[in-house]
């Protein structure tokens, strides 16, 4: 896990997952929101584990949200990115040069506000 207090975000790289992932997962998300502040955690989860759908699911109700699908260029093999965001991120404000990137940001938004609603 990393903390950068300055941007008011943390990073959690997932390198094994066991039977209390999610919990861990879910408290130190807590401590971060509460005890430092940030404003988004930002969870990377390794594809290529077998346990990882299950791990996905857990976090989805928690709030995390699919953000995109990270090359790692390891044995491990590629990881799946999730965030927890405290506030929804405003569309209007981000401005981009080509459609298509527009089409990913627009579901990466409304995967964050999918598991937004389950959360109230």
């Amino acid at each position: 896990m990393k903390v950068d207090s300055g941007a008011a975000r943390a990073d959690i790289s997932v390198d094994a997952i066991g039977a209390n992932t999610a919990e861990l997962i879910r408290r130190a998300r807590r401590e971060l929101v509460e005890r430092d502040h940030v404003e988004v955690v930002y969870v990377e989860v390794p594809l290529a584990n077998a346990a990882s759908p299950h791990l996905i699911e857990e976090l989805e109700v928690d709030g995390f949200g699919f953000l995109g699908i990270a090359p790692h260029f390891a044995e491990e093999g590629d990881l799946l990115r999730m965030a927890y965001l405290v506030e929804p991120v405003d569309r209007s404000a981000i401005h981009l040069l080509e459609d298509v990137a527009g089409e990913l940001v627009d579901y990466v938004l409304s995967e964050q506000s999918r598991v937004r609603a389950k959360l109230l």
